[in-house]
This record gives C-alpha cells, structure tokens and sequence, in this order.
C-alpha cells in the first residue's frame, strides 16, 4: 500500500469524481441551522475540517434514520421490491472515533444473518478518514483505546502536514480509487507518515480534559449493577432519547408496514431507542424495563460490558457525542469514574 504526499489544493482532484449526478459526497459541512453536520456536498470549498467533529455522527447514510425496505402490491402477491439506493458515495472526514463506530456496525450488521439494507450500502461507500486535530471538551477516545492521529477502519487515510495531506491507502478498495486518480502524485515514506501521524497524536491527545484508564474495569461492569450510583444518574434523566441517536454505534431500530395506496404498501424501518419505555414493552403489558434506572444502566452496560463480552470490543469510542448532547448534564466518563470506583479501582 502506497503514501501520497498532495498539497490541500490537490484535494479536490481526490474528491470531485462523487461530485456526479450518479454519485454523492458526504462531508462535514454548515448546514442551514449554522451547525456543522455530515451533508451533501455541491462544493469542495463547503467542506469544513478545521473543526471538532459534528454533533451528529454520519451513521444514517449507511443506516438510516428511516428507510423503506421493500415495497408490496396486494394485486401483485409475487412482487417485493426493495427500496435500497444503488449511488455510490463517499464518506469524507471522518475522525479515527467515527472510523471506529462504522467498523463496529460492520460487525454488527454482518455478522451471524447479515443485513442486506446495511451491507449493500455499505459495499457502495467509499470511506476517507483524516487524522483529529481538534477535539471537544468532551471526547475521551484515547480512553477507548483509539488514537487521533491514526486508523486502519477506512478506505483512505488522510494526516495533515502543514500545508498538505499525506494520503494513506489502507484497503483494496481505496487503492484502486487511488490508482484511478493519482498520476503524478509525490509519493512519502512510511518515515515521514509514521512522524506526522505520532505528533497529532501527542498533541490531540494534551489536549484532552481527561483520560480514563478502563483496562481494570473491561468485563466487570456487570459487577456494578445493584450499586447506588446509578440512581443519581437515572432520575437527572428526562428519556429524550438523544444520547442515543446521536451515537455513531446505537443500532436499535423498529419496523412497520405502512400502506402507500389501497394496494400498496411498503414495509420499513425506522431508528428506535433503548431510552424509551415502550422499547422493552411487551404484548402482554410487562415491561423487564420498566424504570429510567433500568433502561440507563443498560444502555451503558451495552456500550462497556455485553459487546465486550460477545464481539471482545467496546460499542463506545469516547466521541463524547452523548456528553455534548445531553440536556440535563449526564456525563459518561462520570459514570465510568463512578464505576471504577465502585469497583475499587
């Protein structure tokens, strides 16, 4: 696998072959609230990278917030026709944290019965990455084990270097996009990325508030769950629901037959939420979850003790998404300390 060395003029040759009506880029951008967010993109200069990762992580172009799965016709019991979008796309800076996240739902949603809606849009996404400069006051990514300056989940890499981009192929994928686009790029030497990779990560890493070290707690969560802290925590909350569709790995979705016309119909899906009390709730009236205690307690021990247990990997990557986003202040990488401590450590 090739380094490229391109100057940030450059960049537009790498990204303008999804500026197609048959393609689509999608990249941190304002959007029309002023906020940045992942968007579509018309113009390379409305891409914004010199800031911390937006609010809303780029998860619903590859798992959307509501999607039509297959469409039905009563007239026609034969035909089921699946409403998955064929237009390939490019997934442009993403942080090492999001990269992270979307090698999570990969495994996810591919392994045992694999889903077809998430694994075809999946295979028609090309994924750029690039190293993180600029953190919020509430990532923890390096308590998660994930470094700023580096990853090995995407297509392509991108490390700033001044007034360039070393360019990393790191799949087949992103080498055959490269192939197709790179002549006449200055190649770099794993010396030079190696460095440039290692000093974003020093000074990304200084630049968080806090690290966590979570190496004495991996797999023993569970021992948590009758302690007193987490009712501190459950009766601050007000069960909006955004901590969870504001992370990059929450998956929990519902499905629904809707009909379009007297005949037709389509069946889809739509994101759901472990927060809400009907999410448990079952046709006989018993919900096992019943409290706010119950539902927050799970969300966490999901994202730090059963996907260690089954997968052997966190579903949390220290975005700090859930911090920023909270309305009443709950904070994880309280709750963590709270854990640690709770578990002597």
């Amino acid at each position: 696998m090739k380094t490229y060395q391109i100057s940030k003029s450059q960049l537009k040759q790498l990204l303008e072959p999804y500026l197609t009506a048959e393609t689509q880029l999608i990249a941190p951008s304002l959007n029309p609230l002023g906020l940045i967010s992942f968007n579509k993109i018309q113009n390379i200069n409305e891409i914004a990278l010199n800031t911390s990762i937006p609010l809303k992580p780029s998860k619903s172009y590859l798992f959307p917030e509501s999607s039509s799965l297959v469409q039905f016709d009563e007239k026609n019991p034969h035909l089921l026709e699946s409403d998955i979008s064929q237009k390939k796309q490019m997934l442009f800076g993403l942080r090492p944290c999001d990269l992270a996240a979307i090698a999570y739902m990969d495994s996810f949603f591919s392994s045992n019965i694999s889903d077809h809606d998430y694994v075809q849009r999946r295979n028609n996404t090309l994924i750029l990455g690039v190293a993180c400069e600029y953190p919020s006051n509430a990532c923890f990514c390096t308590s998660m084990g994930i470094q700023p300056g580096t990853s090995i989940h995407a297509d392509i890499f991108l490390v700033p270097s001044g007034e360039d981009f070393l360019v990393e192929e790191l799949s087949e994928k992103g080498q055959e996009y490269l192939a197709s686009i790179s002549k006449g790029w200055k190649e770099a030497s794993n010396e030079t990325l190696a460095t440039q990779k290692n000093e974003i990560t020093e000074k990304t890493s200084s630049k968080l508030i806090e690290k966590i070290d979570l190496s004495k707690i991996r797999g023993r969560l569970s021992e948590t769950y009758n302690k007193d802290f987490w009712n501190k925590y459950s009766e601050a909350c007000i069960v909006c629901g955004a901590c969870t569709f504001d992370c990059p790995t929450c998956s929990c979705f519902d499905m629904n037959d809707s009909m379009i016309s007297s005949s037709k119909g389509c069946r889809y899906r739509s994101w759901d939420s472990c927060s809400f009390a009907d999410f448990t709730l079952h046709a006989s009236s018993h919900n096992p979850r019943s409290s706010k205690l119950h539902r927050l307690r799970q969300r966490i021990l999901h994202k730090f003790q059963y996907t260690v247990e089954k997968m052997d990997q966190w579903s949390c990557t220290g975005c700090g998404r859930c911090i920023r986003v909270c309305p009443v202040g709950i904070n994880t990488r309280s709750i963590l300390k709270d854990a640690k401590e709770a578990l002597g450590e």
